[in-house]
């Protein structure tokens, strides 16, 4: 299995109608220039997982999970044992003496794709929305679960941006309760699928027809 260690942040496939031979253009200081889709909107290691404290998954789950909607929680205490399993079957081998190079190996590749790979799968579901976009037909968002995949998506893109990370990060620098850099990985999911599901169920509210 092949560690990934290029993260975008910034989706390839979204970017592609704006590029001109496989570039495309940006403005950044005062300062425009041409780099290629595999250059732009990415970070090395950028959604590597980060092992969570008790304290730090008690956190997650006072603040965000306790507080979403009741329909949500399962989903996002699944996930949080999604992006701890890992770091608790690492500990696990190691109290039991297991010392083999290969297997810690697959581990840390584990820890470097499973959000990675997330966002791959999500992307994935997104393809056909925005290809029927293009060709101005957003009649999927007239159906139920066409709708809320879409959402999904739109909302996890504007959460797991380097801009959003990077002012939630400011925001809280004097809050000394957890390192919101480890938490962040799992929060911006979290608040992702609270924001589509809110986008969802009120739906009719943001129609023109009202």
């Amino acid at each position: 299995m092949e560690k990934k260690r290029h993260h975008h942040y910034v989706w390839r496939y979204y970017l592609r109608p704006w590029s001109s031979n496989g570039k495309i253009a940006c403005l950044r200081e005062g300062k425009l220039f041409s780099p290629n889709l595999m250059g732009v909107g990415q970070e090395r290691d950028f959604n590597k997982l980060k092992e969570l404290t008790p304290g730090e998954i008690e956190f997650i789950k006072n603040l965000a999970i306790a507080r979403s909607n009741k329909r949500l929680q399962e989903i996002h205490l699944n996930l949080l044992k999604q992006f701890t399993f890992v770091f608790q079957f690492r500990k696990f081998i190691e109290t039991m003496g297991i010392k083999d190079p290969e297997a810690f190996e697959m581990i840390e590749t584990a820890i470097h794709n499973i959000e990675e790979d997330l966002h791959t799968d999500i992307e994935n579901t997104a393809i056909k929305y925005l290809d029927s976009i293009l060709r101005e037909d957003i009649g999927f968002y007239d159906k139920d679960e066409d709708c809320m995949e879409f959402l999904l998506f739109l909302s996890v893109q504007h959460q797991r941006t380097e801009k959003i990370k990077k002012s939630v990060l400011e925001a809280v620098k004097d809050v000394k309760i957890v390192e919101f850099e480890n938490v962040w990985n799992v929060l911006r999911h979290i608040f992702a699928t609270n924001v589509a599901w809110v986008m969802y169920a009120e739906r009719k509210v943001f129609s023109n027809e009202n």
